[in-house]
């Protein structure tokens, strides 16, 4: 009795430590080939949850307006890299093809060398790319008063391309760009005149965090107050830009016509004042209320008084309706 113990204890244990077992049938020990694999195959929902998707909105210019709109998207993350990481990658691809209005403002050479978060601020080293000349600017650009004030203006709205769709993230106050100038992938504060004209190269000022500017996105209201200034400033050109190609009221004409009509109407804009936006329920409409005086060559004058102002959103861009152009305009 005791041998039979002994050997069923001895059988367990050499089982235990070949990986055999028994045949009920055969009542023999079996082996498990020595090249069986001993990992479990990754599945393919299993690779797919190494990425996970996040909603961002990114911010390009409207055509040449200087101004920058949205363009919301899902965004693939993969689980190595940082979200916001990834949002500064999309901004530089620039926007999709069903935003044909929208164009990409920082250089797509630019890479992302690292992010990183202190106190509630993104840090980001770009590399040197992100500081480049545009490709359209003259080879003797920093004679040209026009450039001197583009080349910074275009700089600047690409940051804030950045600090808008990182801020709207919901975790950061502010972003500081550090740029990698010289090819060491380490990133330094540069100097505040490559993002301003009006700031010298030769006082060594450094750009500090960069805070949100909502003066340079089209939101309803800064919408109106862009157009307002194009009327004063008679630029027709950026005027029809915001202007929607039509909505239930009627449409934009032909931008020649547009051009003439507005060329043909003798009075200034001199002094406005834009109140703050109704959206809708469905937020694919706005209301703004403007104020404004309008003068004349005879001297004279005329005020308009919280006239609604409507606009459309096409997409994720807001457009004036033409109609509520014409109501402004009215008899002018």
């Amino acid at each position: 009795m005791k041998r039979r113990i002994a050997f069923a204890a001895g059988l367990a244990a050499l089982m235990l430590l070949t990986g055999c077992s028994l045949d009920p049938l055969s009542g023999r020990l079996t082996t498990p080939p020595p090249d069986s694999p001993t990992y479990q195959p990754v599945s393919p929902s299993a690779e797919n949850a190494a990425r996970s998707e996040l909603r961002a909105n990114l911010y390009f210019e409207l055509q040449d307006t200087g101004m920058l709109s949205t363009e919301g998207c899902q965004i693939d993350v993969k689980s190595d890299t940082q979200p916001e990481k990834t949002v500064i990658e999309a901004l530089i691809s620039g926007p999709s093809a069903q935003s044909p209005e929208l164009k990409s403002i920082i250089s797509p050479d630019t890479t992302v060398i690292s992010v990183d978060t202190s106190d509630g601020v993104l840090m980001v080293t770009l590399s040197s790319e992100f500081l480049a000349v545009p490709s359209d600017a003259p080879a003797d650009w920093e004679s040209d008063a026009y450039w001197t004030a583009e080349i910074p203006r275009r700089r600047y709205l690409a940051l804030q391309s950045i600090v808008c769709a990182i801020t709207d993230m919901g975790e950061y106050d502010g972003v500081q760009i550090m740029v990698d100038t010289d090819g060491d992938r380490v990133g330094e504060r540069v100097e505040r005149y490559y993002f301003y004209s009006d700031a010298s190269e030769t006082d060594g000022t450094l750009m500090d965090v960069a805070h949100r500017d909502e003066s340079v996105v089209l939101t309803p209201r800064n919408t109106v107050d862009a157009a307002l200034g194009y009327i004063q400033g008679k630029d027709w050109d950026s005027l029809y830009e915001l202007l929607a190609p039509g909505d239930i009221n009627g449409e934009r004409p032909a931008y020649d016509k547009f051009a003439s009509d507005m060329s043909a109407r003798a009075y200034t804009l001199s002094e406005y004042q834009v109140g703050d936006a109704m959206v809708s329920g469905d937020g694919q409409s706005a209301t703004v209320c403007v104020d404004a005086q309008f003068s004349f060559r005879d001297a004279s004058a005329r005020d308009v008084s919280a006239l609604p102002i409507r606009l459309v959103r096409e997409g994720e861009v807001w457009k004036i309706a033409y109609a509520s152009l014409g109501g402004l305009l009215e008899g002018f």
